[in-house]
């Protein structure tokens, strides 16, 4: 069974980083410390590996996100999955890692909160940070701030339809796109990117150093999905996205509103933006539960599993505070299969071209054809 809590997001923690090496001389030589501290023994590639993953991730998180923990499963199955996912292990990280940890936790270098789950399977995973010891004798001491790294990534991912990356076929045109996805990180990553007109409190624990970007496809299918994920801006919070800047230059972001309503009417040949209105907006309903239940339902491939999806995220999202202004609002028109269906036929009352595309897992198309615009 696929390890539940690799994706989970808490507000307090961060997903270990499998991503990023370094051959700095600062790392190397705080490794070489640490590894006769901890007296590590082992094959030396994987206990160097190791303790520069250790060492790079303690030092992001002192400058990325201070008051917050470093996420990781103390289980091998966490360790396979990240693998299995694409682009979250790409160093090779295994389960050896959590020995080191043990280590460091005895040593006081290493604070550590146990994870647990109840007899419901629900819970928290282990997180960790680094102590002042640790900080003082390895992050100070060798001035890791100001030593280089290097992120390890595949331009593009194939997933199968479990979700676990799978190898590419070489043709021209994934040469293309990988080239495409190469040029356009050394382009970007010779530019300077932040968040500005914003007050430090304000400011959300980003990764700044996170610039590169990859694509990701599904179902085994490189025309299925292909978006971009992996810099810091992609899933940045609508409300901050006005604050990014480059090379201290203001930016302005192209919204593409109800993308996937668009291209469906366009798979027909028509041209449903000459109408001028919002194809969201739909009398009794706001307009983000609509737009939600219409996602869900190209993305899955039958009602029940959509309204189940469209009811969770929404819940997750607005809380499952029944009488709440937000959840009247939000989640209580889709609260029941019934809700959801009344919902879907009135978007049909307004859209009867786009029946047929409803529930067919269409999505994945779409999001190919999107991503074919962002490249």
């Amino acid at each position: 069974m696929r390890y539940n809590y690799i994706m989970n997001k808490y507000k307090n923690a961060h997903l270990l980083d499998c991503t990023r090496t370094s051959n700095d001389n600062a790392f190397v030589m705080a490794a070489e410390k640490l590894t006769k501290a901890l007296n590590l023994t082992g094959q030396k590639k994987h206990i160097r590996r190791n303790t520069i993953t250790l060492l790079i991730n303690c030092v992001r998180q002192q400058s990325f996100y201070k008051n917050q923990y470093i996420r990781f499963g103390k289980a091998e199955q966490f360790f396979r999955d990240l693998k299995a996912s694409g682009n979250l292990n790409t160093i090779g990280i295994t389960y050896t890692f959590t020995a080191l940890i043990n280590k460091a936790r005895d040593k006081g270098l290493i604070e550590e909160k146990i994870g647990f789950r109840d007899e419901n399977w629900s819970g928290r995973i282990t997180r960790i940070k680094p102590t002042a010891k640790f900080i003082r004798e390895y992050i100070d001491a060798f001035d890791l701030h100001n030593a280089k790294t290097e992120r390890k990534l595949e331009p593009l991912v194939l997933r199968d339809k479990s979700k676990t990356s799978t190898s590419i076929k070489f043709s021209r045109q994934v040469k293309r796109d990988q080239d495409l996805v190469r040029r356009y990180n050394s382009f970007i990553g010779k530019q300077s990117l932040d968040l500005s007109g914003i007050s430090k409190t304000q400011k959300p624990n980003v990764l700044f150093d996170n610039h590169q970007v990859y694509r990701v496809f599904n179902n085994s299918s490189l025309t299925q999905g292909g978006r971009f994920y992996g810099a810091w801006w992609i899933n940045l919070q609508s409300e901050l996205r006005p604050h990014i800047t480059i090379n201290g230059e203001a930016t302005t972001e192209l919204d593409f509103q109800a993308q996937h309503v668009y291209l469906m009417y366009g798979l027909d040949g028509i041209s449903y933006i000459e109408k001028k209105e919002d194809p969201y907006e739909l009398v009794g309903y706001h307009r983000y539960t609509v737009k939600k239940a219409i996602l869900t339902a190209i993305n899955n491939t039958d009602m029940t599993k959509a309204f189940r999806a469209c009811f969770m995220e929404l819940k997750k999202k607005y809380g499952s505070g029944v009488g709440s202004i937000d959840y009247v609002t939000y989640v209580a028109p889709v609260e029941t299969k019934a809700g959801y269906e009344a919902l879907i036929n009135a978007f049909l009352a307004k859209h009867p071209p786009l029946e047929k595309y409803l529930h067919t897992n269409i999505g994945n198309e779409l999001m190919h054809f999107d991503s074919q615009i962002c490249s």
